[in-house]
C-alpha cells in the first residue's frame, strides 16, 4: 500500500532576472524549450511565442495534456521573466484553458505552477486581473473549495496589495 505524502507548498518567488530552470522529463520537450529560450534571448519574442503556442496546440489536439502543460508553464515563465507580459499572460491563460479541458484537479503541483506565474506578473499589468479570475474559476470548478483555492487567492491578494492603483 502506497501512502500519500503530504508536503508543504513551496513556491519560489524568484527574481525576474533569474534564469528559468527547465525541468521536464520528455527530451523532445526539453529541446523545444531550449530553442524557445534561445529565441527569447535573441529578442525574437513573437516568433518564440507563436511557435510554442502551435506546438502546445498540437499536444492538446492529441490529448498530450501533460506535455502541453509543461510547455505552456515553462514558456509563460520565461516570457514573464523576460518582461513580456502580454505573451506571458497569453500562455498563462492558455495553461488554465488546458487545465480546464484536461479536467486537471487542484493539486499542490497544479496550483504551484499558477502561483509561480502569478508571482512573476508586474502588479500593474492589466491582464493580471483576467488571469486571476480564470485561475480562481478553475480552482472552484476543479478543487474542493466553494470560493476557490485559498493559496491562489493569497497569491493574487499579495500582487494586488503591491499595486498602488487599487
Amino acid at each position: 500500500v502506497q501512502r500519500k505524502v503530504h508536503r508543504p507548498l513551496h513556491i519560489c518567488f524568484c527574481s525576474h532576472e533569474m534564469a528559468t530552470e527547465i525541468n521536464v522529463s520528455n527530451p523532445k520537450l526539453k529541446r523545444t524549450l531550449l530553442r524557445f529560450q534561445a529565441k527569447i534571448a535573441e529578442g525574437d519574442y513573437y516568433e518564440a511565442h507563436q511557435t510554442l503556442r502551435t506546438i502546445a496546440n498540437r499536444n492538446v489536439r492529441s490529448k498530450s495534456y501533460g506535455d502541453a502543460i509543461d510547455l505552456l508553464y515553462h514558456g509563460a515563465q520565461i516570457l514573464l521573466q523576460s518582461s513580456q507580459p502580454a505573451t506571458g499572460s497569453d500562455l498563462t491563460s492558455y495553461l488554465i484553458d488546458v487545465y480546464n479541458e484536461s479536467d486537471t484537479k487542484v493539486t499542490t503541483e497544479s496550483k504551484a505552477r499558477l502561483i509561480q506565474l502569478i508571482s512573476l506578473f508586474d502588479p500593474q499589468e492589466p491582464s493580471l486581473k483576467h488571469v486571476g479570475v480564470e485561475a480562481v474559476n478553475w480552482s472552484i470548478n476543479h478543487g474542493e473549495c466553494q470560493y476557490g483555492d485559498g493559496d491562489i487567492h493569497n497569491a493574487l491578494g499579495q500582487k494586488f496589495v503591491e499595486c498602488d492603483s487599487l
